[in-house]
């Protein structure tokens, strides 16, 4: 019973974190670098504000990419810890698992907040869009 129970409680909070990334995913295009770039329809080639644009697409890739890899260790975590039956080895090994992917995503997030700052710093501007360039 308490198996079940931890499963339902793990797809509880798992489910609405895969609802946001998926929505959060379709705000901009995964995996596709050169969105809102003139750099396919211009043939005159790309210029620095393209470039830029392709800086900020492939930032925010790979902080999606780090959301999705994170909640995907968390749920293998979980599944070792659920499945141990008792095991301390796999049950240490689940929770350093689960501790290691927080702490990735931890990482990710202060990286986003110390570039926010910065730019804050450095403009004196609250509202400064770093992260949304239009040319």
């Amino acid at each position: 019973m308490k198996k079940i129970y931890k499963s339902f409680v793990l797809v509880a909070i798992i489910f609405p974190a895969f609802a946001q990334i998926s929505y959060a995913a379709t705000d901009f295009h995964f995996l596709d670098i050169w969105a809102g770039t003139s750099c396919r329809t211009t043939p005159g080639g790309c210029g620095l504000c393209d470039a830029l644009i392709v800086g900020k697409n492939i930032i925010d890739n790979l902080f999606a990419a780090a959301i999705l890899i994170s909640v995907a260790m968390i749920v293998v975590g979980a599944f070792f810890m659920i499945t141990s039956g008792g095991s301390e080895k796999n049950l240490s090994k689940g929770k350093d698992i689960m501790k290691n992917a927080l702490f990735g995503l931890l990482i990710a997030l202060s990286a986003w907040i110390i570039v926010n700052t910065l730019m804050f710093l450095l403009t004196g501007r609250l509202d400064f869009p770093w992260n949304k360039i239009t040319c």
